[in-house]
């Protein structure tokens, strides 16, 4: 049975792992993928992961990072959108040391049209009905 868990653990350490990013957006500064996987925490609410991929490193606190998993939630009907949480780490696409983590403020704010949050919403709330 320990041998059994010791497989096991490291296959569920890593979310980042186990999801398929959707590239969401590109710029010379960052490309922006959003997790296939979208969870229903509610009747019109929906989570979903966006993992921002930096082209050179950004400082936090003196810290070098490269990327930035967060998590969001989507309230569909409302068509608004809340960072619970996000973590800093200091590879490419998740990987490498966590450099810092915290969970957000959790204010709900409405989604405006053509914006980044927007595709996310349309992608939490309109594909996963």
């Amino acid at each position: 049975m320990q041998k059994f868990m010791l497989m096991v653990v490291p296959f569920f350490a890593s979310n980042i792992a186990l999801a398929e990013w959707l590239q969401v957006e590109h710029s010379d500064i960052q490309t922006s993928y959003a997790d296939s996987q979208v969870i229903r925490s509610g009747w019109s609410k929906r989570k979903m992961a966006l993992l921002s991929d930096y082209m050179s490193a950004r400082r936090y606190d003196g810290k070098p990072f490269l990327s930035v998993l967060s998590q969001y939630e989507y309230n569909c009907k409302d068509k608004q959108a809340q960072m619970l949480s996000y973590t800093l780490y200091s590879e490419h696409m998740g990987q490498g040391g966590e450099v810092y983590s915290s969970t957000a403020d959790n204010k709900w704010k409405a989604v405006a049209a053509g914006s980044l949050d927007d595709t996310l919403w349309k992608m939490a709330c309109e594909k996963n009905e």
